[in-house]
């Protein structure tokens, strides 16, 4: 059996037409294998062309050692970051963020290898980053980075990395008075030019997204992408049959959260019917908005108008972010004794077991059941005999027994 013939040079002839006239002028082709590559230079050119070749055995060689099971201590920690964002950065929600976070990483670790990553120098880098939550949120990707790598063939070895504790999650909810007030500073705010107020509501499109995100709990991106007209890729409100679909057809999701289709109550319906017709203008002609929380007639994230408008409503150290809503919604709806736990967490979009974890104790029924063995007189009778409350005790005779 014939060997295989290595990378070489070949000549392409020219190639002309019925009429002889020039089709393709002879070029200078890399052929290694299947592989075809035209270099695009002339007879003329072969040094030229044989740089090429040269570039391209470099390459071929670069890819091939780096395609093989390495140690990790022959792998930098460089090339696994770098593969990463290659491969998993056009999948992530926000790419600019992860690139971010990754460079961060680099910084860090340097030129060192995939083997010196312990736990600690994860207690390092820890240590090194300003919040414990922004060193474990990179850690993570790093985490993942590494997992990639090795599930690719490019390392043999799963190098663990060692994250720090999680921090307690937020779970401050709002009052209703506090609700309240946010919405009346958002429907009032005027922007201030040159020290004085002008007429202009930079903030009451910010409105609709307070009121949906307290009445329905759903997460911020499934609020402010909505629309009310159904499009392609994002989230509608059906105005008709008062129906929020939460996750829009052919939409491209980069989470695994779910967010299934709810039925919106009465009151937030007519708001919102009375929000879409849109402000009457001059001429009496009303124009409807096309969006949920629009600006200039796009769509549009308020997370800067939400952070300045809590600030001034509730303070500087006031601890709210855009998650709380989802939390002021899940206290309020468990709170109700007349709410069923299932019916409240099909609401939300999360298990049962989720919302006992998180938001149980706030039912009022919560510790009813162990309250009531003190009622009854269950506690502390067991293995008692018949008698007093607390227990009928030694007799007499019992006691002269002993």
């Amino acid at each position: 059996m014939a060997s295989t013939k290595p990378a070489r040079l070949y000549l392409v002839p020219e190639r002309r037409d019925e009429n002889g006239w020039i089709r393709q002028n002879s070029v200078w082709m890399i052929r290694d294998g299947k592989v075809r590559i035209l270099t695009k230079f002339g007879p003329e050119q072969r040094r030229e062309a044989e740089g090429k070749l040269a570039e391209y055995l470099v390459e071929r060689n670069r890819k091939a050692s780096k395609g093989v099971n390495r140690a990790a201590a022959d792998v930098a920690i460089a090339d696994v970051l770098q593969h990463y964002e290659d491969e998993a950065g056009r999948d992530v929600a926000r790419p600019k963020e992860l690139k971010a976070r990754l460079a961060r990483l680099g910084e860090f670790w340097g030129d060192r290898m995939l083997s010196e990553v312990t736990g600690y120098t994860c207690k390092q880098y820890a240590r090194h980053r300003s919040t414990p939550g922004a060193a474990r949120r990179e850690l993570e990707d790093f985490k993942a980075a590494i997992r990639l790598y090795c599930e690719d063939g490019l390392c043999r070895e799963l190098v663990v990395v060692k994250l720090p504790p999680k921090g307690d999650s937020r779970q401050g909810w709002m009052t209703r008075g506090q609700v309240a007030a946010l919405l009346w500073f958002l429907l009032t705010y005027r922007t201030t030019q040159r020290g004085r107020k002008t007429r202009r509501r930079s903030l009451r499109h910010i409105l609709p997204f307070v009121l949906v995100a307290v009445y329905t709990g759903s997460r911020s991106s499934r609020i402010w992408n909505a629309s009310f007209e159904k499009e392609d890729g994002r989230p509608w409100i059906d105005l008709e049959t008062g129906i929020f679909y939460r996750v829009g057809e052919a939409e491209k999701r980069y989470d695994n959260k779910r967010a299934d289709p709810i039925r919106l109550p009465e009151r937030l319906l007519h708001l919102l019917r009375i929000w879409q017709r849109g402000p009457l203008r001059i001429d009496g002609y009303r124009e409807p908005r096309r969006y949920l929380v629009e600006w200039q007639g796009r769509p549009v994230d308020p997370k800067k108008g939400l952070v300045f408008a809590m600030k001034e409503v509730f303070g500087a150290d006031h601890g709210f972010v855009r998650h709380s809503f989802r939390h002021t919604c899940a206290s309020w709806l468990i709170q109700d004794p007349d709410q069923d736990e299932k019916q409240i967490a099909k609401y939300l979009s999360m298990s049962v077991d989720m919302l006992r974890k998180v938001y149980g104790h706030l039912h009022p029924d919560a510790d009813r059941d162990v309250g009531q063995a003190f009622s009854s007189g269950r506690a502390g009778r067991r293995g008692q005999p018949r008698g007093h409350r607390f227990g009928r005790g030694e007799t007499k005779r019992e006691r002269e027994e002993a």
